[in-house]
């Protein structure tokens, strides 16, 4: 009952959020919103930033709400180990190049399958990306981290980890059946194909860092270095996302 509720109110949140998101681009284009890939970067991190807060901290506040539970009933509290803190830099670096490797792999096979459709998909959203990745604006670059790397790590590990995973692994009594649902449930909602089983595997990790560590923030922390890389990389090196 509580993850169909979670699933109701996610809906609604969602909803309302892009509809706000649509309004705030409708006040500058007065009349008609133009293509995504047409509008001002910064206005559609904007929008992404609406829809990000909508769809993961409002359902997350709104949901304890509802179910009557406290912040310690999900994250009751630990001893904060620093060596967890200390190994996290080194669990990104690890973590990136296998998900690189992984995305390869995916994108490989989707080829060799002849699933042009989905590829010709995934080239829409990268070239829809990169206005927002390639520009030399430190403001923008400042927005960016915020909206998508800052916003999704907080959002997403409230959700899946705090949420999910851990009612997941209440109900059932099985750490690791958790971890890999909740990060199978985490890969799919980001409706990328190609990318399914590289996303799958950072929530994995995700996952672990979690429960071994105890701590949201370090797993958020995580989640953070993941999303950021890539706007960093592609603002200090461009050159490599040109291409």
């Amino acid at each position: 009952m509580q993850l169909l509720m979670l699933l109701a109110i996610s809906a609604c949140c969602i909803f309302l959020g892009g509809a706000l998101g649509q309004i705030i681009l409708l006040s500058y284009y007065n009349e008609e919103v133009p293509p995504i890939g047409e509008i001002k970067p910064m206005l559609v991190l904007v929008y992404y930033g609406v829809a990000h807060v909508f769809a993961h901290v409002v359902v997350f506040f709104t949901f304890l709400r509802v179910t009557k539970f406290k912040w310690l009933d999900l994250f009751p509290p630990v001893k904060f180990n620093w060596i967890y803190l200390l190994a996290l830099p080194f669990i990104a670096v690890g973590g990136l190049l296998i998900v690189g490797y992984l995305s390869e792999l995916s994108l490989s096979f989707f080829e060799s399958q002849g699933y042009h459709n989905i590829l010709h998909q995934k080239e829409l959203q990268a070239s829809e990306m990169m206005p927002l990745l390639l520009h030399n604006n430190p403001a923008q670059l400042i927005l960016s981290v915020f909206v998508m790397a800052v916003l999704p790590a907080v959002g997403e590990e409230l959700i899946y980890r705090g949420i999910l995973q851990t009612r997941i692994q209440q109900a059932t009594g099985h750490t690791h059946f958790a971890i890999v649902i909740t990060a199978i449930i985490f890969s799919a909602m980001h409706f990328q194909p190609v990318d399914l089983l590289a996303i799958a595997f950072m929530g994995i990790v995700l996952g672990y860092v979690f429960v071994y560590s105890g701590n949201i923030w370090l797993s958020i922390a995580l989640h953070f270095m993941f999303n950021a890389w890539q706007i960093i990389m592609a603002y200090v090196m461009p050159e490599l996302f040109a291409e």
